[in-house]
């Protein structure tokens, strides 16, 4: 098994600290799976903590963030997971931000595997130094990869872009005092609706003049694009992704509702994509 790759710039590692710490907040996890691919880096939540989040996973596109990058493994695809603590690799990578160059690689380390982040710091002399970091990692057998893909979603029947991520905060965190869920209804003519109910209080905000993107798939437009779908979920959940969305300036948050199944929370920044399925439930 064989991992390395190297970025001549501080953006590419920008790009893994924000993903990194931005599926930290949202999924709320402490460890995380991280899975290469020839042209992928996911990180994923794994079995061990989704008594905090069901599933989330983000996607970088790797093929714009380095230089050089070899991988190879036992598996079909040449694939290769592992899991690591979150904070380690989150602190590396702001280390690696101020940098010049970084190089990531597998290494051994008194028997362990580790992740092994090399930063190439200038220093006052104008000579590169280079800090090294070894991150503690815990790797799957290549039949074991399969079993921790994220899972596949049906067609949606509404999909909708969320406000600005700022002011949709503001708004859900007043509604979360209130209430642990929250009813969200949209249709195809840009309408969106956040309603909380308890026994004393029932508070809603409507957005009006949002887009509707068209995903492709089997998008099934309503006869009466007027018409609201609906699904309740848990409040705390979109809470989490709404705050781990702000660390990434400009990203755009859209939500899309599978009936009877789920809601989905999409970012997407450039490089940068992480999906959330909440599900669904019952008033």
């Amino acid at each position: 098994m064989k991992f390395k790759a190297r970025a001549s710039g501080a953006a590419s590692m920008l790009v893994l600290q924000q993903a990194a710490l931005t599926f930290s907040k949202a999924s709320r996890a402490r460890t995380a799976g991280v899975r290469i691919t020839s042209d992928t880096i996911y990180f994923l939540v794994m079995p061990s903590d989704r008594r905090t989040c069901d599933y989330l996973w983000a996607e970088v596109a790797q093929t714009h963030l380095f230089d050089e990058f070899v991988l190879d493994s036992k598996h079909p695809n040449k694939e290769i997971l592992f899991t690591l603590h979150l904070d380690h690799l989150i602190k590396a990578l702001s280390s690696a931000v101020e940098s010049n160059s970084v190089t990531l690689k597998l290494t051994k380390r008194d028997h362990a595997t580790c992740l092994t982040i090399t930063i190439g710091c200038m220093a006052a002399s104008g000579i590169t130094r280079p800090i090294v970091q070894d991150i503690p990692i815990d790797i799957y057998p290549s039949d074991e990869i399969a079993q921790h893909a994220p899972p596949s979603l049906a067609d949606p029947a509404v999909n909708i872009y969320l406000p600005e991520s700022k002011k949709l905060k503001t708004i859900l965190d007043r509604m979360k005092s209130m209430s642990h869920k929250v009813t969200v209804t949209a249709n195809h003519e840009g309408c969106l609706v956040l309603r909380v109910q308890t026994d004393l209080v029932a508070v809603k905000t409507s957005f009006k003049d949002l887009d509707n993107p068209v995903l492709g798939g089997d998008y099934d437009m309503p006869s009466t694009p007027s018409e609201f779908i609906e699904g309740t979920v848990d409040l705390r959940k979109m809470v989490d992704f709404v705050n781990g969305a702000l660390q990434i300036r400009g990203a755009q948050l859209m939500l899309s509702i599978i009936p009877n199944s789920c809601m989905v929370l999409t970012l997407g920044h450039d490089d940068v994509t992480v999906t959330y399925p909440i599900p669904l439930q019952t008033e």
